[in-house]
Formats: structure tokens, C-alpha cells, sequence
């Protein structure tokens, strides 16, 4: 049926189409049914479906259709709605890539094995994704004009959809006036699957809600816009560009909670990328991890004060004349208290005659001791004006 001009619409229903169904170079005025009955029961199958420049002028349902091979077609145009219900996507290769889509796109209630694509299209209309079953599934919308908005998934939906595979918008646009909703993905015990968003450009507002996937690549994104997510992706962020972008757009919302938790994985990201020769940036950053988590758990400023203070000063005095062993230990834990106490200052390096407790050895750990403790003083102060 390829080049035909189909002025009253067409409908195939209900047949087992061997081998391929080719709509390509063929207009339609009317309706457009390709499929079994409208509830799912009464399926019709098909090897392969083919449909190249085709120009729908009227609507479109594809409905309760096995489609055993592939589904292809590019540079299509789509003047009203797209209805794609009940339809078993068994191939490798289903693309619907390099369409225009100028009425809305509903797909419901479809089982995707291994692989659907609508990269490089133009969505003019509202594009609706719900309500499928997309286990393993790679979903792609590389390279996609979004001038509507965009759900997929449910937001209020009860259950999450089970999602091990990949979701991309790799370089996709989205205009100013339009919503990107990626909605319930995976239980929070299950993370599974990837979404790929690397080098998209926001106009409008990108929203996430109940994600969770084991990882979220963000990099080279561009965002005018917003993005705006309710912290389930936050342990699926593993680089810096990411952690850095998702930082920022929390911080345009006042959001200081998220923007502290995606400040902790930039920083974790960036000391996994320094080499060793950067040692002082290395150390530096090792020093924030263990001194208040990168300024987010003043618990550990206070542990990290008192044990850094401990461990000098029992060097420092191991090294004094008079060791541990001939000491009293009431002796040692009032003079550890007296050391870390700042105020104190040098008191305790010099005897009674002015000499240097513990030699040389004995003075670099009591300074060493005393400089952590000053640190760590500090880094617990920061930790606690963390939400300022």
C-alpha cells in the first residue's frame, strides 16, 4: 500500500501479516486503524510495519498489534493524534525517528522487549508514555524537539514501573513552554536502569519524581530553565558534571538540602579524578571527608577533633623523658585534656628548666596536634551552619 492516497481513511484489522505492511509515501485524509479490538483481546500480528514520509492528516490508532520483527519509519508526519494502545513491540528495531508528531502521542498499555525509538522527532502535541511494561527495555528520544509537554510515566500511578534499561534525551530540547515529567521508575530497593540526559537543553522544566536508577548522567547540559527533582536520583549520580548542574538548580529554589547533598558528591567526584600527583588537593579533600563530611556532619568534626588531638598527643608524650609506662594515667588524661584545650597555648612543651619535652620528634607531634585540633574546631563550627 505503499504511494496511495487513501481519501476516506483506511483500516486493517485483524489479519496475520507474513511479512511487511508498507504505508510509506502514502497519504491519509481520515481515519488510520491498524490493529485488533480496542481493549487488547483481539490482536493482529505483523512481521514488520513500514511506514517512510507518510502523511497522516487524519488520526491514527495502532492498537492490539503484535509486531514481531520491527517497526520503522522516518520523516513521517503525524497531523492529529497518535494513538499506539495494547501493541507488543518484540523486535530490536522499532523506531519511529525523524517523525513529526503535530497532534498529541499516547502510548498506553504496551509490553517494549527490547528496544523503541523515536530520536530526532518533533513533538508539537502532548506526548503521553504510561502504563507500560518497558522491563528491559532501551527507550530512546536522542536528539528530540520538544514543544509540548512530555509525561512518562504517572505521577499519582500506585505502583512504579519496573525499569532495568535505558531511557535517553540525549541532546534533546525542550522549549520554554513545555514540561519533561519522568515519573515512578523502580522501588527505592530496586535500583535498576539508566537515564541518560547528557547535553540537553531546558527552556522549560525538566520535573523527576520516584526515580530510581542506578545511574543519571547529566553532563553538558544546558538549562535556562529548571530542573527540579525530589532527591531519589540522588544516589544514582556518579560524576561531577552531574552532581555540579543538579547542585546549582537546587540552589535556584533555595532547596539547601538537596544543594548540599549534590555539593558532597561533586566533591567526591572530583577527588576520584585527581591524579596523585595533585597531592595537595587529594589531601585537602581527604582532610574535609574525614574532619565534617564535606561540611555535613558535625558529629564527625567532634570526633575527628578529639581523636586527632588523642593520637598526637599520645605520640608527644611517648616521646617526653618520662614515658606512658612510668606515668600515672590520671596524669596523662588531665594533661590530654590541658592540650586540647587551645587556650593552654605551649604550656606543657618546656620542663621547669626550659627544655623541650621529647626532643625534636616530641614538638612536631605537639604542634601538629595542636593545629588538627584548631581544624577540627573549625570544621565542626562550619558543619553546624550548614543549612545557613
Amino acid at each position: 500500500m505503499s504511494t496511495c492516497h487513501f481519501q476516506a481513511g483506511l483500516q486493517v484489522l485483524l489479519n496475520r501479516i507474513g511479512q511487511v505492511l508498507k504505508l510509506s509515501d502514502s497519504e491519509t485524509v481520515g481515519l488510520l486503524v491498524i490493529g485488533g479490538s480496542l481493549d487488547g483481546k483481539d490482536r493482529q500480528q505483523i512481521d514488520e510495519l513500514e511506514f517512510h514520509d507518510l502523511k497522516a492528516n487524519g488520526q491514527v490508532q495502532l492498537r492490539s498489534n503484535d509486531i514481531l520483527k520491527k517497526l520503522h519509519g522516518a520523516r513521517a508526519r503525524f497531523a492529529s493524534f497518535l494513538y499506539i494502545n495494547f501493541v507488543h513491540f518484540h523486535g530490536d528495531k522499532n523506531a519511529f525517528a525523524g517523525n513529526t508528531f503535530e497532534g498529541g502521542v499516547e502510548l498506553t498499555d504496551c509490553v517494549i522487549d527490547r528496544h523503541l525509538s523515536f530520536s530526532y522527532s518533533t513533538f508539537l502535541g502532548v506526548f503521553t508514555f504510561q502504563k507500560n511494561r518497558i522491563d528491559q527495555a532501551d527507550l530512546y528520544f536522542t536528539g528530540c524537539h520538544i514543544r509540548e509537554n512530555f509525561w512518562f510515566g504517572q505521577h499519582h500511578q500506585a505502583e512504579s514501573t519496573a525499569f532495568s534499561g535505558k531511557l535517553s534525551l540525549l541532546a534533546a530540547t525542550v522549549s520554554a513552554n513545555s514540561i519533561v515529567g519522568i515519573f515512578r521508575l523502580n522501588e527505592s530497593a530496586q535500583l535498576a536502569g539508566e537515564l541518560l540526559l547528557k547535553d540537553m537543553l531546558i527552556k522549560g522544566l525538566l520535573d523527576i519524581r520516584y526515580v530510581n536508577v542506578r545511574n543519571l548522567q547529566m553532563q553538558g547540559a544546558v538549562v535556562p530553565g529548571n530542573v527540579q527533582e525530589d532527591g531519589s536520583v540522588t544516589g544514582a549520580v556518579k560524576d561531577r558534571g552531574t552532581a555540579r548542574l543538579l547542585k546549582n538548580e537546587a540552589k535556584k529554589i533555595n532547596n539547601q538540602i538537596g544543594g548540599l547533598s549534590y555539593y558532597r558528591k561533586e566533591v567526591q567526584a572530583h577527588a576520584r579524578e585527581l591524579r596523585w600527583r595533585n597531592w595537595e588537593d587529594r589531601l585537602l579533600l581527604l582532610l574535609n571527608q574525614i574532619s565534617n563530611n564535606y561540611g555535613t556532619s558535625w558529629s564527625r568534626g567532634v570526633l575527628f577533633t578529639l581523636l586527632s588531638g588523642l593520637l598526637c598527643f599520645t605520640a608527644f608524650w611517648l616521646c617526653a623523658e618520662n614515658s606512658l609506662v612510668s606515668q600515672q594515667p590520671a596524669n596523662f588524661w588531665a594533661t590530654y585534656i590541658n592540650f586540647i584545650w587551645l587556650p593552654s597555648g605551649l604550656q606543657g612543651l618546656l620542663d621547669t628548666t626550659g627544655r623541650l619535652h621529647g626532643g625534636i620528634a616530641g614538638v612536631c607531634f605537639f604542634l601538629l596536634g595542636k593545629v588538627l585540633i584548631a581544624y577540627g574546631i573549625y570544621q565542626t563550627i562550619a558543619a553546624f551552619r550548614k543549612y545557613l
